[in-house]
């Protein structure tokens, strides 16, 4: 998304156990927005040790449903029977995706975003879900709810009610605003 909108920049991951973080913010009852921005500004802040006086982006996404009145959260599977399962769970329920983005300079916070989407999948059958792992293949083991929207999983959907960039995973219209503020886009 970042290429496609005209920006240049280096990718350095975070090599931070993220699932240890977030259960941690679990521990405190966080709240799946919560999580999001915090994972995603922890991120940042590692990142940005590493190169001083750099603008450095952080994003993360979270997933959560409701069930019997309690917020139920689903994370990257490993593998695609994982992802059978997962999407199985979803099939004909509404979740909601949490997306955060933050820009860190010096470990110092300059600009933090959060966004969710609801989605609604489809009543689906055995088979059709079948087609669709085989189609999808591993880089449906790319996204926290197994299906890319830009994709064959679209398919997957009856209603959607959000952002498409924040479903992609990223909020970037708020962000390219910042960027320009700070003179880093072309104006």
């Amino acid at each position: 998304m970042l290429i496609n909108a005209g920006l240049k920049f280096d990718c350095c991951p975070a090599n931070i156990d993220e699932r240890s973080l977030e259960n941690e913010l679990l521990k405190k009852q966080s709240s799946p927005e919560k999580v999001a921005i915090d994972l995603a500004e922890q991120k940042a802040r590692y990142i940005s040790k590493e190169y001083p006086n750099s603008y450095i982006l952080g994003a993360d996404q979270t997933m959560s449903f409701q069930e019997n009145g309690k917020i139920v959260r689903l994370h990257k599977v490993q593998d695609i029977s994982e992802a059978r399962k997962q999407l199985m769970t979803l099939m004909n329920k509404r979740h909601h995706l949490h997306c955060a983005v933050c820009c860190v300079k010096n470990g110092k916070i300059l600009f933090s975003h959060y966004d969710r989407a609801t989605l609604k999948m489809r009543n689906f059958t055995s088979h059709f879900l079948d087609d669709y792992i085989e189609k999808g293949g591993s880089k449906i083991l790319s996204s926290v709810g197994c299906y890319q929207l830009e994709d064959v999983g679209i398919q997957l959907f009856e209603e959607i009610d959000g952002n498409y960039f924040t479903i992609l995973g990223l909020p970037l219209l708020p962000l390219l605003g910042f960027l320009q503020k700070e003179n880093i886009l072309i104006q």
